[in-house]
């Protein structure tokens, strides 16, 4: 099974599945599409990993941008 997310700043985030042909999501954001396929993992694939590791890693990046440059409050 793979997840896959394809992104542009113009078209947002497609999120398709191979196993499942018929599932689809759109977001307009990476993140936020790697979190609706990692909500498919769950559902449909348990024991899967791809999508929760791929929002992890998006995650982590993310914390470490914000703390290197600090968004100002």
């Amino acid at each position: 099974m793979t997840l896959r997310v394809d992104y542009s700043a113009e078209t947002g985030a497609v999120v398709v599945c191979t196993e499942c042909p018929e599932w689809f999501a759109f977001r307009f954001t990476r993140r936020d599409g790697w979190a609706a396929a990692r909500d498919h993992e769950q559902r449909v694939h348990p024991g899967a990993r791809q999508a929760s590791n791929a929002l992890a890693h998006h995650d982590g990046a993310r914390r470490v941008s914000e703390s290197v440059n600090p968004v100002a409050s």
